[in-house]
C-alpha cells in the first residue's frame, strides 16, 4: 500500500491505474471506464472520492512539519485525502467504491457513472463522499432526508454544514440514495497554501468506520425544497451555497454542456483566510459574471469582506 505522500505525487491517470490494482488486491473485481473506477462490495455503503486536483503542476516537493503536510506545488489534499481514506477503510470494510475523474471541472466522471449500466448495479443503504475540508463537517447539499442527517451526525459527532457541490450532488439523486460529504482533514483547498493534518485524517477514518459498522436501513434521497433566494428545509440560508444548490437542480445534460463551454475569462482573487493568511483563488467562465460565480462556488468559505484584490485575464 502506497503512503499518503506517494498518492499526492501521482497524476490522475496514475491514481486511476494504481487504485484499480489496489482494489483488485483487496478482493474486488474493479472496472475502469472512461471517467471512473467502480468496484462492488458486500457492505451496503458506497464510498466515493475524486482522483483529480485543481493544481496544474503535479506535486513534487512535500514538506511536513508537526503532522502538517503541504507542497509548494499544492499538496492536492482535495481529494487525495479521500482516495487515501478509502484505501484504509476497505482493508477492513468491503464497501462498494466509485472513484471519479474530473470532479474539479464539473463532476464529469460522476455524471458518466450515472449514465453507465454500472449505476443499475448499486444497491446500498447510503453514500459517503470523502471530499470536504476541515475535521467535522457533514454536508448533504440537496439531500434533505432528516433521518439520514440525524443518523450521520449522531453517530459521528460531525456537524451539519453547507457547501456548493461535489460528486455526491450528482450521484445521490441519480441513485435515489441519501448521501453525505464528510471532512477529510485538508485546509485552504484550491490554493498552493493547502495543507493536510495527517492525524486528523486518520482519526476521521476511524469515525467513518464506526458509521459504516452502525446498523441502518436504506436511506432514500429526498430532494430539498428551494426558493428563488436559497432553499428551505433546514432553516439555513447561505448565499454562496445557493449557487451550488441551483447546479444540483439542473439536468445532467445542461450541466455537462455548461462545463464544456470555452472558458475564456479567469478571475484571480486575493483574500485573507480566517487566520489572516493571504491566499489566492481562481474562477473561470465565458464571462466575468460566470468567472465570479465559479470562484464563489468553489471557495464557499470566503466572504466578500475577506477579499483584498482581484483581477481578470
Amino acid at each position: 500500500m502506497k503512503t499518503f505522500k506517494e498518492i499526492c505525487m501521482m497524476t490522475q491517470k496514475e491514481v486511476k491505474e494504481y487504485m484499480h490494482g489496489y482494489l483488485k488486491d483487496n478482493g474486488y473485481e474493479p472496472v475502469s471506464e472512461d471517467g471512473f473506477v467502480y468496484a462492488k462490495g458486500d457492505v451496503p455503503v458506497l464510498l466515493t472520492a475524486h482522483m483529480d486536483t485543481v493544481h496544474k503542476e503535479t506535486c513534487r516537493d512535500i514538506v511536513e512539519v508537526n503532522g502538517k503536510i503541504s507542497s509548494p506545488q499544492g499538496i492536492g489534499g482535495d481529494d487525495r485525502c479521500g482516495i487515501f481514506m478509502i484505501m484504509n477503510i476497505i482493508k477492513e470494510l468491503h464497501c462498494s467504491v466509485i472513484l471519479c475523474e474530473d470532479e474539479e471541472i464539473g463532476m464529469i466522471g460522476a455524471s458518466k457513472f450515472t449514465r453507465s449500466d454500472y449505476a443499475n448495479d448499486v444497491n446500498v443503504n447510503y453514500i459517503v463522499g470523502l471530499d470536504r475540508k476541515g475535521v467535522n463537517d457533514a454536508v448533504f447539499y440537496s439531500c434533505d432526508n432528516k433521518e439520514f442527517t440525524e443518523f450521520v451526525c449522531d453517530t459521528t459527532g460531525f456537524k451539519e454544514s453547507y457547501g456548493s457541490f461535489s460528486d455526491i450532488s450528482t450521484l445521490a439523486p441519480a441513485l435515489k440514495t441519501a448521501a453525505v460529504n464528510l471532512s477529510c482533514g485538508y485546509y485552504n483547498a484550491h490554493t498552493v497554501q493547502e495543507y493536510v493534518l495527517y492525524d486528523e485524517m486518520m482519526d476521521i477514518i476511524e469515525a467513518v468506520k464506526v458509521l459504516i459498522k452502525t446498523e441502518s436501513e436504506h436511506f432514500e434521497y429526498v430532494k430539498r425544497e428551494y426558493s428563488s433566494y436559497g432553499y428551505y428545509g433546514s432553516g439555513h440560508y447561505d448565499s454562496y451555497s445557493t449557487y451550488g444548490h441551483q447546479y444540483d437542480l439542473l439536468e445532467y445534460d445542461r450541466f455537462t454542456a455548461r462545463v464544456k463551454k470555452d472558458l475564456k475569462v479567469e478571475v484571480e482573487v486575493i483574500y485573507n483566510d480566517a487566520d489572516g493568511v493571504e491566499n489566492v483563488g481562481y474562477g473561470s467562465g465565458s464571462t466575468k459574471a460566470e468567472a465570479w460565480l465559479d470562484f464563489l462556488v468553489n471557495y464557499d468559505d470566503v466572504s466578500f469582506s475577506m477579499i483584498t484584490d482581484y483581477s481578470f485575464s
